[in-house]
């Protein structure tokens, strides 16, 4: 960072802003082995939250460089294996503000955003090393807070008793933050029997229709349940079941 600041002074833009690339990719792969640590430890929000993070820094980062740069530092990679933790994790209804804010600034240089009235800077673009976001200026009026399912922030969710089995299966079986795998979502069909278990005034196990059980799939011989297909680069240990299927009431 000090040397960063020091070349900004300078006014050398290019080398600042290779320098602020360089200084991002460290960032996203640092960020990368937290989350896949406190995964390992089961702390799925905290984790959560780390991915989203990441996956903020990768999009600026991608605006900013050519396929050399994203090629000779993986940025591929931490996309890709963000993307596949973010969608086996349970979350599916979020929380979303909305709210007026006054007014908006270049974070480059202070201008006021108006929609006809804007200054020479692009947001999200990086000038001398810095990124131009529009700051958020003047207080804010809240003004609702809605339920969605494609939310602004992907933090902000109902605390409920969530299933994680699927990001636990995935975590147990991998011993680098590195080591490749990809999941492949598809549908399998199950024996009513193994859902027996299963009351009939719970969701339905097919996670299809959003019914409860009696009213969808309950009187059926075979239910088409969701199955996830896990390609691992290095073999799980052995001693670790190669399957999942996991029948219950948590979301």
């Amino acid at each position: 960072s000090k040397l960063l600041e020091n070349i900004q002074e300078q006014g050398d833009e290019d080398l600042s802003n290779f320098l602020w690339k360089l200084k991002t990719i460290l960032i996203i792969k640092d960020r990368y082995i937290k989350t896949f640590f406190l995964l390992k430890d089961k702390k799925h929000y905290e984790a959560w939250v780390l991915l989203e993070r990441i996956e903020i820094d990768i999009s600026f980062l991608e605006k900013n460089v050519d396929e050399d740069f994203i090629k000779k530092y993986k940025l591929d990679f931490y996309k890709e294996i963000v993307e596949s933790w973010q969608s086996l994790f349970p979350y599916k209804i979020f929380f979303s503000i909305g709210a007026t804010i006054k007014q908006y600034t270049c974070s480059i240089c202070g201008h006021v955003i108006r929609p006809r009235n804007k200054c020479i800077h692009k947001k999200g673009k990086l000038y001398n090393g810095k990124l131009c976001v529009h700051v958020a200026d003047g207080g804010c009026e809240l003004k609702e807070i809605s339920m969605v399912k494609n939310p602004v922030q992907k933090s902000c969710i109902p605390m409920l008793d969530y299933d994680y089995s699927a990001v636990d299966f995935i975590s147990e079986r991998l011993q680098s933050p590195f080591d490749y795998w990809k999941p492949f979502k598809t549908k399998k069909l199950i024996d009513r029997s193994e859902f027996n278990t299963v009351d009939e005034n719970d969701m339905c196990p097919c996670k299809e229709s959003k019914k409860i059980f009696k009213e969808c799939c309950f009187n059926k011989e075979k239910i088409e349940f969701p199955h996830i297909h896990i390609h691992f680069s290095k073999s799980p240990p052995s001693n670790l079941a190669t399957s999942l299927i996991k029948i219950g009431r948590k979301l």
